[in-house]
């Protein structure tokens, strides 16, 4: 029984780690002014 447990615990983080860490990034891409910088520039190529 403790093994399957063991076995259950490393399936769960190894599930939950990279979710957490890609929620993490991608709130800080969303945070970050990167992304709007090119979303402007494609504005202003298309204005003229």
């Amino acid at each position: 029984m403790r093994r399957w447990q063991r076995r259950a615990h490393l399936l769960l983080w190894g599930l939950l780690t990279p979710l957490v860490l890609g929620l993490l990034s991608a709130a800080l891409l969303l945070r970050s002014p990167a992304p709007i910088e090119p979303a402007g520039a494609l504005v202003e190529e298309r204005a003229p």
